[in-house]
């Protein structure tokens, strides 16, 4: 046991420089976590073994039992407004701050409330936290590290059209976009795993990764409901910003790309949606993590 709990501090310390490259897990800390694990795992060995032999335990015990283990825990009232912090009402209730936020967020509510129905919620957050992917685990880098830096940005009020602050705008848009596209791979496969029963497998994103993008969003087309994901990308100025392929007309504040051409505003919409596209994907661990918490809620005040 003691060389697994070391594997498993090794590998979340490898987890840990992965997404949070500027942190660091220090010794002491290390030991801690070895010493609260060891305490932990002996305690569910405990449990197991007396469940076994016939003896019951209830929720709340064990409820009791953990938080002296790894500490205090959050009390039923503490759960409640951890909850409902989480609903939905409550998360609708923002400034959408001109993006489409608000469709993101029900999207995910409703993709982690299908799957609990259909039973394949732990096949989902699998999905989301398999990080062995290397396409997977960059666009998590990206997101842990790059997301409050150009939400910073993109959301400063108010917005000035500079000589500096549209070529980066234009760079933004970008690389989202890039990162988009492993998004949508994604969430393809959340789509077809709660809404149509097709089991997630690793082989399937490799599959989607060696396709033209064009055809992946084609596939996008048939569903109904990632209309609203599909609004702020556009391949063509993606593909004319990477290859430096476009003009920049401050005097009518607009960027020529192709035959087309973009208002400086309307790019800047674009790019917050897109991010916050990016971002959504982070409703899925709320949800899920709320659908867990209202388990736990519900067991302590019905014992």
């Amino acid at each position: 046991m003691e060389e697994e709990i070391k594997q498993f501090v090794d590998e979340l310390k490898f987890q840990f420089k992965n997404f949070c490259p500027d942190k660091r897990i220090s010794i002491t800390k290390e030991k801690e976590l070895i010493d609260k694990l060891r305490e932990l795992i002996n305690y569910i060995n405990y449990i197991e073994n007396s469940t076994k032999n016939g003896k019951t335990f209830s929720f709340k015990e064990v409820f009791n039992d953990l938080s002296k283990i790894v500490g205090p825990i959050l009390d039923t009232d503490e759960l409640k407004k951890m909850i409902d912090s989480t609903s939905l009402s409550q998360l609708l209730d923002i400034d959408p701050e001109v993006t489409d936020v608000k469709e993101y967020i029900v999207f995910m509510n409703n993709l982690v409330e299908a799957s609990y129905v259909t039973k394949t919620n732990k096949d989902l957050e699998n999905i989301f936290s398999n990080i062995n992917i290397p396409e997977i685990i960059g666009f998590y880098q990206f997101m842990y590290s790059k997301l409050d830096e150009i939400s910073d940005f993109l959301f400063k009020k108010p917005f000035r059209y500079t000589s500096n602050s549209v070529p980066k705008l234009i760079d933004i848009y970008g690389t989202l976009s890039g990162y988009y596209e492993t998004f949508i791979k994604l969430m393809i496969l959340a789509y077809e795993l709660v809404y149509e029963s097709k089991p997630f497998k690793e082989s399937e994103l490799k599959k989607l990764s060696k396709k033209n993008f064009g055809s992946i969003i084609k596939l996008t087309e048939k569903i109904l409901v990632f209309d609203v994901f599909r609004k702020p990308y556009d391949r063509t100025l993606r593909n004319k910003i990477i290859h430096k392929d476009f003009k920049i007309d401050y005097n009518n504040r607009i960027i020529i790309y192709s035959s087309q051409k973009i208002s400086f505003k309307d790019l800047l919409i674009k790019t917050r949606n897109i991010l916050e596209v990016l971002a959504s994907i982070n409703y899925i661990y709320n949800f899920i993590l709320r659908k867990k918490l209202q388990k736990a809620h519900q067991l302590l005040i019905t014992e």
